[in-house]
């Protein structure tokens, strides 16, 4: 196994009920709403995140039990990203920003935008992951928290790769931190 040895913790996608044991029940910490977000582009054209279309990642029906917190740390490997996305929490990286840390790979620089108005890939993927629900912007992330709960959301790192050198740098750095 490419750097087992520096896996800190993996598990398989089980949905576990109480005591531990496999079942359809969630462990919860709060019973949430699981109403429809009032974001714009939350609508049934969004197959993928609705569990009622085939193939979809049932990603309303694990809204029951979290929105996102900030505890959870999610690294997204992309060319650029917009940290100052509305969607996104609209402030600079930073402790109170969506977007908590980031580093080019490419260019060993800490400028983790985009190098053109036209390369938006990298904010849209992170969007669909940390997205604020509830703000009336955009799209609900999966892990985006609520706005309307005050709930914070994942805390996204932008690991910004133009090429195969800077992607391979990023995927190592990753997979070697331990803190």
């Amino acid at each position: 196994l490419l750097f087992h040895e520096r896996i800190l913790w993996a598990q398989p996608n089980f949905k576990y009920g109480p005591m531990g044991g496999m079942g359809a029940a969630f462990f919860s910490k709060t019973a949430l709403s699981s109403t429809d977000p009032n974001d714009p582009y939350w609508s049934s054209n969004n197959w993928y995140m609705h569990a009622c279309q085939s193939g979809g990642s049932h990603v309303d029906s694990s809204w029951t039990v979290e929105y996102g917190t900030d505890i959870i740390r999610v690294g997204v490997l992309d060319g650029g990203f917009n940290p100052e996305h509305p969607d996104l929490g609209g402030a600079p990286i930073g402790s109170n920003a969506r977007f908590r840390g980031g580093w080019d790979y490419t260019f060993n620089s800490s400028d983790i935008s985009p190098a053109s108005q036209s390369q938006v890939h990298g904010t849209l993927v992170a969007g669909v992951l940390g997205a604020t629900r509830n703000n009336r912007i955009g799209i609900p992330g999966i892990a985006g928290g609520d706005d309307s709960l005050s709930h914070s959301g994942a805390s996204l790192y932008g690991l910004k790769a133009s090429d195969s050198r800077g992607m391979a740098a990023a995927i190592w750095e990753a997979t070697s931190r331990s803190d």
